[in-house]
């Protein structure tokens, strides 16, 4: 299937082209015709192009020091020259850049169109009597918007893949003022650069560490101004040394009593207690200090990542360099071309999209046997299509409908099919090829007389049977009135007898469904119904209704010939494929 479907499609694409060529030619002509009168519309522009190059070094993969061993926590820059653009790139495209450009020099010498009258301005006082009127300082905003929106159109940054080099272009139907917007962009461009690469985040930095610093040193100038005043030098060696002597002081109380022991004993007691609160402070004094120090580090830490940042900034500030100041080409650029081309890419499009939609109106009708056999009728023949009578090649229809059947009948949906054209024919070439007596009955108005009214009058056939050539006869069903006992004659045996004993064959040719209900009548009495169905015209809906009609008055349709079928890819081209 996937390799069929390749020359499908291309075959699909042929035979819209070849079937609608002319209107498809004549889609194509127009539109290309109108890209051509709008390609003279635009006004040729000079462009000033200027090239940047972005040096990548080591200040674009800086990885700052982390001073916790315990995480590790990465804070690399990739190197991405697509990531490495994208800072450049925001800032020529900032609208403040193109403000200051524009307001440098002046939108009157820039977009003097945008400044002056036009030819409606008569209008501005009538328009402002129905709207609200606009303040200066709002129509300078607006004024400026426009500029600002102009310049972004005619501004063209493009960035080379693989590469480092940036190119910067801009367009303007004066040589030297493209040069002169260029030369400010560039030096508005590096001005900003050096402006965002300047900020310092190191007075900050060095501010905190030094705030931290001061917290450290008085930390720990007041735990030793602590330790001093209270003539703390070693909590656990002071608090021994004072049990010590208050044991030696009992054992000595048990030998010899006195009122000067008791006394020294309770001085003992006193400075434990006041060596259990000192060591509570001087707990609290010693946390600070190893707070205040964690801080300190820290702080430290920070102030050197940001002086190492500052000299990365440094050298991101050179890293953009000019390689080519602004140049304006000899020669404007043109656009005639390239809209010739779009033109000729959307007239394409738009004639190929017209065949289509054509052939999707035109597709509800039939184009080949296949879509005959879909509706599950039986698909007899397909005639070719024919520009002259002399053409027609009816001798398929010898081979698929059996010569032998005695009444055959011809029906179609509708007028215009071909049904009468291809019965005569028929009869003709079996006539011709089978040498067989046929009569052609045809429903005729335009005649006093036909078959039943003969019959009706009890009159003899003979009378009003023609005969075209040998062996091939022509009669009307009716006359211009249809008599009322028109369907009883019809489904008397008694009307047939005497036309099946003097012919062969009996072909008829009743009227289009669509008109009259006769050749329901005529089908009761066939051995045969073919119904006629003219290619890309038919519609399928109709075919779909008479299917229903026949099959609720229990009949059947036992063939459909398909009328004038075209092939309108040359058959040289067609066997290709």
């Amino acid at each position: 299937m996937s390799a069929a479907s390749p020359t499908l499609h291309l075959r699909e694409l042929l035979t819209i082209f070849y079937k609608y060529r002319a209107k498809m030619i004549s889609v194509f002509l127009l539109v290309f015709a109108l890209f051509f009168a709008v390609s003279f519309i635009p006004t040729p522009r000079y462009s000033a192009d200027a090239v940047l190059t972005v040096k990548m070094g080591a200040e674009y993969i800086y990885q700052p020091e982390n001073w916790n061993n315990r995480t590790n926590v990465e804070s690399t820059v990739p190197f991405n020259p697509s990531q490495i653009f994208k800072p450049e790139i925001a800032l020529l495209e900032n609208t403040d850049l193109h403000v200051a450009v524009i307001n440098e020099i002046t939108i009157e010498k820039l977009f003097p169109e945008l400044v002056e009258e036009s030819i409606f301005s008569f209008l501005n006082p009538v328009l402002d009597f129905f709207n609200d009127p606009q303040s200066e300082a709002e129509k300078k905003r607006v004024l400026l918007a426009k500029a600002v929106e102009k310049f972004f159109k005619r501004l063209d940054i493009e960035t080379q893949k693989e590469s480092s080099v940036i190119t910067v272009s801009f367009q303007h139907k004066h040589a030297d003022m493209a040069k002169q917007v260029m030369d400010s962009l560039l030096n508005h461009y590096f001005q900003l650069r050096k402006q965002i690469y300047n900020e310092s985040h190191l007075i900050l930095a060095e501010k905190e560490m030094q705030n931290s610093k001061t917290a450290y040193e008085q930390a720990q100038s007041s735990l030793s101004r602590f330790k001093l005043d209270n003539h703390v030098y070693d909590i656990a060696t002071q608090r021994t040394l004072l049990l010590t002597n208050k044991t030696d002081l009992m054992k000595e109380g048990l030998v010899l009593h006195n009122a000067g022991m008791e006394k020294l004993m309770g001085s003992y007691d006193t400075q434990l207690a006041k060596l259990d609160t000192l060591e509570q402070q001087l707990v609290i004094k010693e946390k600070e200090v190893q707070v205040t120090q964690d801080a300190f580090i820290l702080y430290t830490q920070k102030y050197n990542e940001a002086r190492s940042f500052d000299a990365l900034q440094q050298e991101r500030l050179g890293s953009v360099r000019t390689v080519q100041q602004p140049f304006v080409s000899a020669e404007p650029r043109k656009w005639q071309w390239l809209i010739l081309l779009a033109g000729a890419m959307v007239a394409g499009f738009c004639s190929l999209l017209y065949g289509y939609f054509i052939q999707f109106v035109h597709g509800r009708s039939f184009h080949n046997l296949g879509q005959i056999a879909a509706l599950g009728l039986k698909p007899l023949a397909a005639i070719p299509y024919y520009k002259h009578l002399e053409e027609i090649d009816i001798s398929v229809l010898l081979h698929q409908i059996n010569p032998a059947l005695r009444i055959i009948h011809f029906m179609s949906a509708r007028s215009g099919e071909g049904k009468s054209f291809l019965a005569e024919h028929y009869a003709k070439a079996l006539v011709k090829a089978a040498s067989r007596r046929v009569l052609l009955i045809k429903i005729n108005h335009q005649v006093e007389y036909g078959l039943v009214e003969q019959f009706l009058d009890d009159k003899d056939f003979t009378d009003i049977i023609e005969e075209v050539m040998p062996n091939y006869y022509q009669a009307a069903l009716y006359g211009s009135e249809k008599p009322p006992a028109f369907y009883d004659t019809l489904a008397n045996p008694d009307f047939w007898e005497p036309l099946a004993a003097s012919f062969d064959t009996i072909i008829l040719d009743g009227e289009a469904i669509s008109h009259s209900f006769d050749s329901m009548a005529l089908a009761r009495q066939a051995e045969v119904n073919i119904l006629v169905i003219q290619a890309e015209k038919t519609p399928v809906e109709s075919i779909k209704s008479l299917c229903d009609i026949v099959r609720s008055t229990n009949l059947g349709i036992d063939g459909v010939i398909l009328n004038r079928q075209r092939h309108h890819i040359p058959q040289s081209i067609y066997k290709k494929l």
